[in-house]
């Protein structure tokens, strides 16, 4: 049971690094399908009823990551805030 959350939380952790930090770049993006997929095979080789909570909780989870990611507030805080106020004085 360790492994199937241990793998759902670094699904999650590649699903926002793809969202937030490399997007376009689909290595983060196949990873997290790697580990939702091991994480759902793990669950159902459990049992079926595991198996569809792992399921449930894999789908719950990756909306979750998709919303927050994408929210305006998360990218206000990779935002650079600083302005530049200096001039240049050709002669």
């Amino acid at each position: 049971m360790g492994y199937i959350v241990l793998l759902l939380i670094f699904a999650v952790l590649f699903l926002i690094t793809e969202l937030v930090l490399l997007p376009g770049v689909t290595l983060a993006a196949l990873l997290s399908v790697v580990c939702y997929g091991s994480a759902i095979y793990l669950g159902f080789a459990h049992s079926t009823t595991q198996g569809v909570v792992v399921v449930l909780v894999a789908i719950l989870s990756a909306v979750a990551a998709t919303i927050f990611s994408l929210r305006a507030k998360t990218w206000q805080r990779f935002a650079l805030n600083k302005e530049i106020r200096s001039q240049s004085m050709a002669a």
